[in-house]
C-alpha cells in the first residue's frame, strides 16, 4: 500500500504537467498557482511537500517540469520525458481511431450477440 503522501506527490505531478502542456508558451512561475488551482480548486501544497518556495518544489521535479527564464519571467515548461511523449503519441492515435468509426462497428456487433435467437431457445 502506498502512504498517502506518495499518492497525492504523484497526483499533484499529473495536474502540473497538464497544467503545462496545456500552455506551448510556459506558465510564468508567479501564475503557476493560479493556473493549477484553476484547474483542480486548490493550491500546491507546498508546505505539505517540505517546501517554502514554489521554485524549490519545481527544481525537485525536473521529470515533470523544466524551468527557463525567458525576458527576465522564470517559466515553467511541461519536461517532455520519453514517457509522455509515448502516451501524447497513444492519445493522438486513439482520436484519429475514433473519428474513423472503427470503434462503433465493434459496439454494434457486441449488441447484437445477446438477441441470438438460438441462446434465447
Amino acid at each position: 500500500a502506498f502512504s498517502s503522501k506518495m499518492s497525492d506527490s504523484e497526483f499533484l505531478k499529473k495536474m502540473l504537467r497538464a497544467v503545462l502542456q496545456s500552455s506551448k508558451t510556459g506558465v510564468p512561475v508567479n501564475k503557476l498557482q493560479s493556473e493549477y488551482r484553476s484547474l483542480c480548486g486548490e493550491f500546491i501544497p507546498l508546505r505539505k511537500l517540505g517546501f517554502s518556495k514554489l521554485e524549490d518544489y519545481l527544481q525537485s521535479i525536473p521529470s515533470v517540469v523544466k524551468l527557463e527564464n525567458r525576458m527576465g519571467e522564470l517559466r515553467c515548461f511541461a519536461a517532455v520525458c520519453e514517457e509522455t511523449a509515448h502516451i501524447a503519441e497513444l492519445v493522438a492515435r486513439q482520436r484519429s481511431s475514433k473519428k474513423s468509426g472503427h470503434s462503433q462497428v465493434v459496439n454494434c456487433k457486441m449488441r447484437y450477440k445477446p438477441f441470438n435467437p438460438y441462446m434465447l431457445n
